[in-house]
C-alpha cells in the first residue's frame, strides 16, 4: 500500500525564525506557526513547528519575522530525541516545508516600525 504525508498550513509566525547551518554547511531554519481552527466560541490555536532546509531555509530566514503570515506546504514527520534531564525518549510531530508562500509581501528589512498586527496567538507560545 502506498504511503503519503502532506500538510498544508496557513498561519502566523509566533517568533522570528531561527536560522543556522549544520556541520556540513546546509542551511536550516525553524519557526513555530500559529494556526487558527474553528470559529467563535469553538476557535482554537494550534502551534506547529516547521523546519526548512537549503534554499527554502535561506529565504525563510531572510523574509520572515514574528507575525508574518505564510502558507506552508510540506510533509509531516516525527522528531525524536532523548530528554537530557530525564533520559526519556521524547517525540513530536513537525512539518518539513517543501514550499512556502508569503502572504505578507514586504521583506522584513523594508517593514515599517508601525507594522504591528493583532494576532490570535499567545506571546508566550511554547518553545521549540
Amino acid at each position: 500500500m502506498p504511503n503519503h504525508s502532506r500538510a498544508i498550513l496557513v498561519g502566523h509566525l509566533c517568533a522570528d525564525p531561527e536560522h543556522r547551518n549544520t556541520q556540513d554547511g546546509t542551511d536550516l531554519t525553524k519557526f513555530r506557526l500559529a494556526v487558527n481552527t474553528g470559529f467563535g466560541d469553538k476557535k482554537k490555536v494550534m502551534f506547529i513547528d516547521v523546519t526548512c532546509w537549503r534554499k527554502t531555509a535561506e529565504i525563510a530566514a531572510k523574509y520572515l519575522q514574528k507575525g508574518s503570515a505564510v502558507l506552508v506546504d510540506g510533509r509531516l514527520e516525527m522528531d525524536q530525541w532523548t530528554d537530557k534531564e530525564s533520559g526519556q525518549m521524547r517525540t513530536k510531530h513537525v512539518v518539513t516545508a517543501t514550499d512556502i508562500s508569503f502572504i505578507d509581501t514586504k521583506p522584513k528589512d523594508d517593514a515599517p516600525q508601525s507594522r504591528q498586527r493583532s494576532l490570535d496567538i499567545d506571546d508566550e507560545a511554547p518553545p521549540f
